[in-house]
């Protein structure tokens, strides 16, 4: 691989890293805030969070047959990205639309998982191919530094926002919050579509099916 290529697909992943953590800062810890603000039962509460982690745990046992498939990872993480951002627009336009059908949070938050939890294999799989071995250390070292950071801070200003819109209309809040994320997924996925993208190379021997899951268990 070009050198001068992959110093620029490096760059680009730690932009991408910083924009989704534009997004998770701005939504990760304010979900279940979310689903109080539309006095959203216990039962919801409780399901907002173990739903889509069962649901996006198990979509990753197949995200080795879907790179097997369709081949192409950068693909497959761009087009992710973008269905990941777009959700963000009906879930903020809920207190709006549908206020009382809070059950839709659930199930909005559960697809998001299952593409991100499609893209955790499959991006640490290309960035794998891409990183010299002798930079892995350091590069992606930096990169969680980064990626760590800007979630802190922008989990800091979402609170922020939250505090000042919550004697006036809390849900305007939530709308900058979910707007923002929106805004923070889109550029995540441009940066991912400038990353640079070996072939993938599936073998047998990193395949893994149900079959062998329920093996290890």
């Amino acid at each position: 691989m070009d050198e001068k290529e992959t110093k620029k697909s490096l760059k680009y992943s730690i932009y991408d890293g910083a924009a989704f953590a534009v997004m998770d800062g701005m939504t990760a810890s304010f979900l279940a805030p979310f689903a109080i603000a539309l006095n959203a039962s216990v039962n919801l509460i409780a399901a907002l969070s173990y739903v889509p982690q069962l649901v996006g745990s198990f979509v990753q046992l197949f995200a080795a047959k879907v790179v097997e498939t369709l081949r192409d990872r950068r693909k497959i993480l761009v087009i992710s990205s973008f269905i990941h951002a777009i959700l963000w627009i009906p879930l903020l336009l809920i207190p709006y639309v549908s206020k009382t059908q809070t059950w839709l949070l659930v199930v909005y938050v559960a697809i998001q998982t299952v593409f991100v939890q499609l893209m955790i294999p499959v991006g640490n799989a290309l960035l794998g191919d891409i990183v010299p071995q002798y930079e892995r250390g350091r590069f992606f070292g930096m990169r969680n530094r980064v990626v760590g950071i800007t979630s802190f801070l922008s989990a800091l200003f979402a609170g922020l926002i939250l505090s000042y819109f919550y004697t006036k209309n809390l849900f305007i809040g939530f709308t900058i919050l979910f707007t923002i994320a929106f805004i923070g997924r889109i550029v995540s996925g441009i940066f991912k579509s400038m990353i640079m993208n070996p072939p993938a190379d599936v073998e047998r021997s990193e395949k893994f099916s149900i079959v062998d899951f329920v093996k290890r268990m």
